[in-house]
């Protein structure tokens, strides 16, 4: 018998949006996406929901784009990032409030062998996003602020 059989949903459900803070790397279904599809995901905002992807591959769009090109910052299926299968960049010029958390601890619950928490983001790509965030005019001061102060900083952004 797996430890988990001795849980009720309720429990389980209670443990999974506890862990559920940011900076935690979750491997998740995304609607938000297109087309839908499963992703890795940092969560930046606990309520409300807030996520930057992991991406495979840079987006032409964002290529063209420099202010968008400077807010990808690379990871490596190495150390902590193992979970990767290839070099990766963290999409830092998106910040998807389309999920609900319900919907990823059902997934969790669901499929736990596959929908999962995968990791904690390192504090070296931590410094890297809060650069370029801080240095971003794609956000607002109180986007920045949440973004920012949720990763750790104690840095706050006034209106300027």
């Amino acid at each position: 018998m797996k430890f988990k059989e001795f849980l009720s949903d309720q429990v389980r459900k209670k443990i999974i949006f506890n862990s559920l803070q940011p900076k935690v790397i979750l491997h998740i279904y995304s609607c938000s996406i297109i087309p839908p599809g499963d992703k890795f995901c940092i969560i930046i905002n606990k309520d409300p929901l807030a996520v930057f992807y992991i991406n495979s591959k840079i987006n032409p769009f964002v290529l063209k784009r420099p202010e968008l090109s400077r807010l990808q910052i690379p990871v490596s299926p190495s150390g902590d990032y193992k979970f990767l299968k290839w070099n990766s960049f963290i999409n830092c010029g998106n910040l998807d409030f389309g999920l609900n958390i319900d919907d990823i601890i059902m997934q969790m619950l669901s499929k736990p062998e596959y929908y999962s928490i995968k990791g904690v983001l390192q504090n070296q790509e931590i410094d890297k996003i809060i650069a370029v965030i801080a240095n971003s005019n794609i956000y607002s001061p109180v986007e920045k602020n949440m973004i920012i102060t949720n990763l750790g900083d104690k840095h706050h952004f006034g209106s300027q």
